[in-house]
């Protein structure tokens, strides 16, 4: 092939290539551009939320319930690791038993609680 042509064909393949860089391009700024609408759309159309009074209160109460609840654990952690396990008897089962089951709840009681204060803090 000429040298001419080889040139042609060269050019030909640059021009190409900045023909479909231009279009991702293109492409990649109408997408920011719709993200950015959309999230200018959610902010305006979704006003931030404010605390009631008595949602105020209760997160200022919340960090002292959830201690007692923890306190609560830990002192039910502290029965059940005082049992002598190796002499059990239908008494001591039972109430290692309760003991047991006081505690998932409370566990969960305090799941729930720290999920209000998160709710709670972030609309703060």
């Amino acid at each position: 092939m000429a040298p001419y042509l080889e040139a042609c064909a060269l050019e030909k393949e640059i021009l190409e290539k900045e023909i479909k860089e231009q279009s991702l391009k293109e492409e990649s700024l109408k997408e920011e551009k719709i993200q950015k609408e959309q999230q200018q759309t959610e902010q305006t159309t979704k006003p931030k939320p404010t605390l009631s009074n008595n949602e105020k209160q209760r997160l200022a109460k919340l960090p002292e319930i959830i201690d007692n609840k923890e306190a609560s654990i830990n002192e039910i952690d502290d029965l059940l690791s005082r049992f002598d396990y190796t002499n059990l008897d239908v008494e001591k089962t039972e109430l290692i038993t309760k003991l047991s089951s006081k505690k998932d709840s409370l566990e969960e009681e305090l799941l729930e609680l720290y999920e209000e204060l998160e709710d709670l803090d972030s609309r703060q």
